[in-house]
């Protein structure tokens, strides 16, 4: 039927109306180096993107638009793990100097890096405009383990050199905690 009467949008669509896949929505402290066209990986293959982001709930975190295009969304499962892949990240402590980064392409534009877990196959395909939470970077996915914490105060009368808030506490080999805190007692 013919009409001389439209309705635009306030922005451009993210999804082209042909494109096949499934999009989700992450949740965030912060956007980081993120933006519209940021790319998605899965194990370093770009198989998505971010199509938009907004300030959620009371403004206290970020909600993050993504599209994963088809096949590969039948990767994401109800129990994938989400991180922001951008930039380099470069850790120097007692155990030497340990960098990290998803690809060159997202250190120069950033990007998302998603891994589902081996047991993928008990868990379901995720359900378009499923929610996850976006990890700071992939280190972070392995503290969401730590549910129970209990304090510890150790005394030591020898040196602490090398030693430093965040080194992992070990043992027989498993991380099993971290340093909080290292303080000069009198």
């Amino acid at each position: 039927e013919e009409q001389s009467r439209f309705v635009g949008l306030d922005e451009p669509p993210s999804i082209k109306s042909d494109d096949v896949g499934t999009p989700f929505r992450l949740l965030a402290e912060t956007l980081g180096s993120l933006d519209i066209g940021s790319p998605v990986y899965y194990r370093q293959i770009p198989v998505g993107e971010v199509t938009g982001y907004k300030l959620g709930g009371e403004g206290d975190r970020v909600d993050i638009r993504i599209f994963i295009d088809a096949p590969y969304d039948r990767l994401v499962r109800e129990n994938s793990r989400f991180w922001n892949g951008s930039g380099v990240g470069m850790q120097l402590n007692a155990q030497g100097l340990k960098a990290n980064m998803e690809s060159l392409a997202s250190l120069l534009s950033g990007g998302i890096a998603f891994k589902t877990p081996d047991v993928a196959e008990r868990y379901p395909t995720a359900e378009a405009e499923q929610h996850f939470n976006l990890f700071s970077d992939e280190e972070s996915l392995a503290e969401e383990a730590y549910t129970i914490r209990y304090n510890y105060l150790m005394n030591f009368s020898g040196s602490v050199r090398g030693l430093a808030a965040g080194a992992p506490v070990e043992y027989r080999g498993i991380k099993v905690g971290e340093v909080g805190d290292i303080r000069f007692l009198e």
